[in-house]
């Protein structure tokens, strides 16, 4: 049946409200659980998680050991100098070619030999390039954006990547992927289709997007944004994600790590099966290899004696004499292979940890011997939890249906609010803790208003929530009447109230047991909750209000990177949107907005009236500036207070800096500050000095012109190793620069980014000017 047909919606399960708080379903969500997930360790097992120590990948992010792994695959070698990996960065058409061929090396996927593929655009690139994309466009894991054209610069999206990796599995041998040439129907295992699915996929998307979408999902490789139940497809990857969806694709493939991995296989008659790969540096199998296998139960401390010797009085033998090679130890079969079976039968309150090591004949181990152990952990009584206590939880509006609410942002007496309540582990990833069973309680606080109707700190109820198998469940509240029992409140004029949502976790399992639920601890995200201490309960305030809406915020934004200085004719225009926004995030409007320049310098002629924002709360602000002179100006946008233009000293500034440059005159010039730059017009801005004052100036190149990337030059994006930094292009010198710029190098953000040019001669297109340029962290 096709997915489509099955989908259903994830019911909110909850109890009854003491009072009568609002209860609807949750959002839509998918529709079960990755039935065919498997270990992302398969393939990234400890030997494979060794710290590349990125500067950039903090100890704490979810996509720490992703990355890791897919550098020990060489799928990857990061950035810069090979010190940053930039997790934030987008991934483009030409380095996902890059990342699936690598993979398919390590998966012995087979991509054939490198042949034209009639791609024009792709000519100028480094021969390693137009391999890798001919290679993975006759295979059919990458096509192009039209028959002739690859888009080798064109940012992968989320649904992009999807369909990819979907591809990749298809060709890899023993992924269980298989794609129907006739049909293009995907299975995902045993000829079983997914029956998973996003609620902003489901025709939104090609159908194979949305069909590659929902195996991922199947597959346990795509886990889903914001609560879970979104896929945002048109999203651009990040690199740290992609590492991610890489490496839990590999799980399903040949691969395995350098050395000895482990992978629990199951249980089989009470028993443990555990499978174990042998791969040599090449990340080919080794065959007959010999492999010793031993145990511990429980504490692993004394598997070692204090001089590094194995202790035989600990550790037990699965097959042959524990923790000495001999003659009755396994060996691997030729896919670099082979099981074992452990006799133990795990007990609810022992982990079992299995040691397998490789060495010559009559070797012993050592607490200083490569070993790779895996540990399998106890089993879990019904109703106790085994992970992580944290929970976070994101509040929406339902005047969109989308919006969170910032932290000092009003709800309307009249709205209701969804929170989406999602288990999180110690490093703040969700986990499928279901059936746990929190408490919510309602508080309402009149200490703020006139009404006057109810009394300080009344509690409207308390409901109770279980989460479903994925560790998600929502619970809904508001409007600001509903919310107490037996009697209306009048909403009056002026009025306002505090709402406090505290959320405690229960003592009782989802059937009202009370000693089945193992109640330890639990906190919320530090930016979501008063309170992120231990032992405390999570605790939220809002505001409800029905005071008549006022600005409380501006933002000010312009279109032109950079505007070329001028005092000839009536002067050069440049243009400004400010956004003006009241206590509830809403767009304001006939709000009066001035405009000014910091400093009053000279030149720059301003509306002398009020300009006020429409229906959408934005107002567009034209200026004049007649100057010749190059200068980096702040532009200052306030709320007017009066018909005099007289700021509102209550409200936020919003501000824009301008940056105003003059043409460049110089033939040579050596490592000047790019302070900004164009790839759409050929510029670039570089800051000088001149008469100790700083100076902005603009220098443009054209095809006729050589370009130099040769000096460090290591963008963003861009592996370290590669040989792209000996092209002369002009296209992969503006690709580069725009990678630079994407990375936010220029105004001098991220890494020292500078240009060096000789023989530039302004209006002399047919004079070849050489360009260099150099980033260096």
């Amino acid at each position: 049946m096709s997915h489509r047909a099955t989908k259903i919606k994830a019911a909110l399960v909850a109890a009854a409200l003491l009072a009568p708080l609002a209860t609807v379903p949750s959002a839509t969500a998918l529709t079960g659980v990755a039935d065919h997930a498997k270990d992302y360790n398969v393939a990234c097992s400890s030997q494979a998680l060794t710290n590349n120590n990125f500067i950039d990948v903090s100890s704490a992010s979810v996509h720490r050991e992703a990355i890791n792994c897919l550098v020990h695959y060489n799928i990857t070698r990061g950035t810069g100098a090979g010190t940053t990996f930039d997790p934030r960065g987008t991934v483009t058409r030409w380095q996902m070619a890059l990342f699936m061929q690598r993979a398919a090396g390590t998966v012995n996927a087979d991509l054939g030999v490198p042949a034209s593929q009639g791609f024009t655009d792709i000519r100028n690139r480094p021969l390693y390039i137009q391999d890798a994309i001919n290679q993975t466009a006759a295979a059919g894991v990458m096509r192009g954006t039209t028959a002739a054209l690859f888009g080798p610069d064109v940012v992968v999206s989320r649904g992009e990547m999807a369909r990819i990796i979907i591809d990749f599995l298809a060709i890899a041998p023993d992924s269980g992927v298989a794609i129907n040439p006739d049909t293009s129907k995907i299975t995902i295992a045993d000829g079983e289709t997914s029956d998973e699915s996003f609620d902003d996929v489901i025709q939104s998307q090609p159908l194979f997007v949305e069909q590659a979408i929902s195996a991922l999902a199947e597959l346990g490789i795509a886990k889903g944004t914001g609560d879970g139940t979104t896929f945002s497809p048109e999203d651009s990857v990040t690199r740290a994600q992609m590492a991610s969806f890489i490496t839990r694709a590999l799980a399903f493939t040949q691969a395995r790590p350098v050395g000895i991995s482990i992978d629990s296989a199951g249980i089989v008659d009470g028993n443990t099966l555990y499978t174990i790969y042998m791969y040599d540096a090449n990340h080919q199998p080794v065959r007959n290899g010999q492999v010793n296998v031993f145990y511990v139960k429980g504490d692993t401390s004394a598997a070692f004696n204090s001089d590094g010797t194995c202790n035989g009085n600990v550790v037990k033998s699965v097959i042959s004499t524990a923790c000495r090679i001999g003659g009755l130890d396994q060996v691997t079969n030729a896919d670099g292979v082979m099981q074992i079976t452990v006799n133990e039968t795990i007990s609810q309150t022992e982990d079992l940890t299995l040691y397998a090591w490789t060495g010559d004949s009559g070797n012993e181990v050592s607490s200083s011997t490569v070993i790779s152990t895996h540990v399998s952990p106890a089993a879990v009584p019904p109703g106790v939890s085994s992970a992580g206590k944290k929970i976070g939880v994101s509040f929406t509006s339902d005047k969109t249906g989308t919006t969170l609410l910032d932290d000092n942002e009003a709800i309307h007496f009249n709205e209701q609010i969804t929170a989406s309540l999602q288990v999180l582990d110690e490093d703040d990833v969700p986990t499928a803790e279901g059936d746990r069973v929190y408490n919510v309680t309602i508080t309402i606080e009149d200490d703020k208003g006139t009404s006057g109707t109810y009394d300080d700190d009344e509690v409207s109820g308390t409901q109770r929530i279980i989460t479903d198998s994925n560790g998600r469940a929502t619970f809904v509240f508001g409007p600001i009447d509903t919310m107490l029992p037996g009697r209306r409140i009048p909403t009056l004029a002026n009025s306002e109230a505090d709402v406090t949502i505290t959320i405690t976790e229960s003592a009782a399992d989802r059937n009202g047991v009370t000693e089945a639920q193992n109640v330890e601890p639990m906190y919320g995200l530090d930016n979501q909750y008063d309170s992120n201490t231990a032992d405390v309960p999570v605790r939220k305030v809002l505001t409800y209000s029905n005071v008549a809406p006022d600005v409380t915020s501006i933002s000010a934004e312009r279109d032109a990177g950079f505007l070329r200085a001028s005092d000839q004719g009536d002067g050069i225009t440049d243009t400004i949107t400010v956004t003006a926004l009241d206590q509830y995030a809403d767009p304001i409007r006939n709000i009066g907005i001035r405009m000014r320049a910091v400093g009053d310098p000279t030149g720059i002629s301003l509306p002398q009236t009020n300009l006020y924002t429409g229906s959408d709360g934005t107002v567009t602000i034209n200026y004049i500036r007649d100057n010749a002179a190059s200068d980096e100006i702040t532009m200052q946008a306030h709320v007017a207070a009066n018909s005099n233009g007289d700021r509102d000293a209550s409200v936020p500034l919003a501000e824009v800096v301008v940056l105003w440059v003059q043409p460049a005159t110089d033939v040579h010039a050596t490592d000047l500050p790019v302070s900004g730059a164009s790839v759409a017009t050929d510029e670039i801005v570089v800051k000088t000095e001149i008469n100790d004052a700083d100076v902005w100036q603009v220098v443009s190149w054209d095809s006729n012109d050589r370009f130099d990337l040769k000096n460090n030059v290591i963008p963003d994006g861009i592996d370290a190793n590669d040989e792209v930094f000996a092209a002369t292009t002009q296209e992969t010198f503006e690709s580069i620069l725009q990678a630079a710029i994407d990375a936010g190098h220029t105004h001098g953000g991220g890494r020292d980014f500078t240009l060096s040019w000789t023989f530039y001669q302004v209006g002399r297109p047919s004079t070849v000017a050489q360009w260099q340029l150099v980033i260096t962290s």
